[in-house]
């Protein structure tokens, strides 16, 4: 029989000193910590590791306590629950004998961890006879613990929560960064972030959410390299990131540092959460941060300060930064990811409702039980929610443009982009109402026909001669205008000849949407600079309005994209145009 001996000089002398019999193969080993080994599971860790990597033993025997100082801590009991949940060690299935001269039940009322005692596969005695000790070993049943009967010290034993790890938020934090990097992403060519994970796997508590609802399947040597996810999120290249959290340090800095390298985007981390013990000072000094920064995508926790946990403290961090960062004095059009550690899924959804986010992200956690599979579903949810927000960070700019304009109250171009911020395609044919009703209003109140020869702009000197420089193609049933240009100068007047089917625009009472039309497109060809191929973008625009959404109620095959280009071309020019006049006013 092959036995290990753990003890830290605290047995009797005999079992170290003298000769168990032939029947018993003895290693002894002194667990005794030295005065730089602050993390206990980290030290227990190593020493184990170097004393299992290559050793099989068929019964553990220790004291109650390896303790130097305070033999009431039992870190027996911790040195035994580290072997039984470390699989890597092999020996998670093999019986233990505690030895002292303790009571069970002492042990178990002083200790939080006593219940093992009570474990399958756990043996105690209270002997310091060497020779009663190996009469009493030889009649032990040696035989591993069944897999039910682990689960059954799973299900009873209790590891407290490291009280540097005072929530479950912590722990789920360090996990998904260690689960992300280690196991999940494929870096290929890309070099892999350098985040030290020793002291988190050595955890005796993580050890136990593993075993007790951790990862549902192992990851294998292939399955990176086939199935990992790829780190680069596409799409968001020269776009700017802010990360507000306060366990940016357990490695989530170094990892989307990485993440974003490899896609081209920046990436701002608040960092001053150890300079700021009030909660209130904390808040202020973050809405500084990213009021300093015009980012595209704000990737906010939201638990960042320690009254965060106390129901009685109010509002939570998080969210009031949410409510700061969508101020509608500031930019409402600014996007926020919530990517928190909540387990609650419901609060998750109630928050994105709350505050206005693009989307949320989860954190998996080791009690979630993610397969790789799942991890890798997160991961990807993680990637699409960026993107997604980066996608509608040009609705910020939008804002940006109207403030300290004529049309920064402008109803039909806020009532579109709070329309295009839900990002639905069923809001997609009001959106096209409101970008049609923004340009026949400042046709209508900004322009006029004069002496049917000139457009004028109201308020100004400006006017152009449009005599017989508008040119329209007619439906030869109805009469109704198909399509409108605008000649540059009379020489123009040849092309339309030979194409046939064109006329002079006509101005009179009897054409007035004729006329309406020509002034519509006059005011945005020769005054505001558009080109013949952007008004036409106003036309078919203008044509999908009146074919489609107003009168048939059809969803419009038009997309997001279409209506930002058409801003971007049209609207823009619009807007800087008449700010650059009124500014010179």
């Amino acid at each position: 029989m092959k036995v290990l001996l753990l003890h830290n000089n605290n047995v009797p002398f005999s079992f170290i000193s003298e000769t168990w019999g032939a029947d018993v193969d003895l290693t002894t080993e002194i667990i005794k910590p030295s005065i730089d080994d602050s993390d206990y599971d980290v030290f227990l860790s190593h020493e184990l590791e170097r004393i299992f990597s290559s050793n099989t033993f068929d019964l553990i025997i220790l004291p109650y306590s390896l303790s130097e100082y305070n033999p009431i801590e039992y870190t027996g009991l911790i040195v035994a629950a580290h072997i039984r949940l470390t699989p890597a060690w092999k020996h998670t299935r093999k019986p233990f004998l505690f030895v002292g001269p303790e009571e069970v039940k002492q042990v178990v009322k002083l200790s939080e961890m006593g219940s093992l005692l009570f474990s399958p596969g756990i043996f105690t005695t209270r002997t310091n006879s060497l020779s009663n000790l190996v009469c009493g070993i030889k009649e032990l049943s040696t035989d591993d613990i069944t897999d039910s009967e682990f689960h059954e010290f799973l299900n009873r034993i209790h590891i407290p929560r490291p009280t540097n790890y005072a929530t479950h938020h912590s722990i789920a934090n360090e996990w998904v960064v260690m689960r992300w990097t280690n196991d999940i992403i494929n870096w290929g060519e890309y070099e892999i972030p350098s985040i030290a994970f020793q002291a988190f796997t050595s955890m005796l508590y993580l050890k136990y959410l593993i075993a007790k609802d951790g990862s549902k399947e192992q990851i294998s040597k292939n399955w990176k390299k086939n199935h990992g996810a790829d780190p680069k999120i596409n799409g968001i290249s020269g776009k700017k990131i802010v990360y507000i959290d306060d366990e940016h340090e357990k490695g989530w800095g170094k990892l989307l540092t990485k993440i974003f390298e490899i896609s081209g985007a920046e990436l701002y981390i608040y960092d001053k959460f150890k300079e700021h013990k009030d909660r209130e000072e904390l808040i202020a000094n973050i809405e500084h941060f990213v009021d300093s920064i015009d980012a595209d995508c704000y990737l906010l926790d939201l638990r960042l300060h320690d009254d965060d946990f106390d129901k009685n403290k109010g509002e939570i961090s998080g969210h009031k930064i949410a409510a700061h960062i969508k101020d509608p004095k500031i930019n409402r059009a600014r996007q926020v990811v919530i990517f928190s550690a909540s387990d609650k899924v419901w609060n998750m959804k109630e928050d994105v409702q709350k505050i206005g986010a693009t989307d949320y992200v989860l954190k998996e956690s080791p009690e979630a039980n993610f397969t790789k599979n799942d991890s890798v579903r997160n991961f990807n949810e993680f990637k699409i929610a960026v993107k997604k927000a980066c996608e509608l960070s040009y609705l910020k700019d939008y804002l940006n443009l109207l403030k300290g304009t004529s049309y920064e109250d402008s109803f039909p171009l806020n009532n579109y982009i709070d329309l295009a911020l839900l990002n639905s395609k069923n809001v997609l044919n009001s959106c096209i109402l409101n970008l049609n009703l923004f340009i026949e209003d400042n046709a209508d109140k900004g322009f006029e026909l004069t002496d049917g020869i000139h457009i004028k702009k109201v308020g100004s000197n400006w006017k152009y001669n449009i005599l017989n420089m508008i040119k329209v193609k007619k439906d030869n049933k109805d009469g109704k205008v198909l399509t409108i240009e605008c000649l540059r100068d009379n020489s123009e007047s040849i092309r339309y000849k030979k194409a046939g089917g064109w006329e002079n625009a006509k101005y009179d009472d009897t054409h007035r949407n004729e006329r309406r039309m020509a002034k519509m497109v006059a005011s945005l060809f020769y005054y505001y600079g558009i080109s013949k191929t952007d008004c036409k973008k106003y036309l078919d625009l203008r044509l999908e309005r009146n074919t489609f959404v107003a009168h048939e109620g059809r969803l419009t095959s038009l997309r997001f994209e279409d209506l930002k280009s058409f801003f971007d071309d049209v609207v823009i020019k619009i807007i800087l145009k008449d700010n650059l006049r009124d500014k010179k006013e």
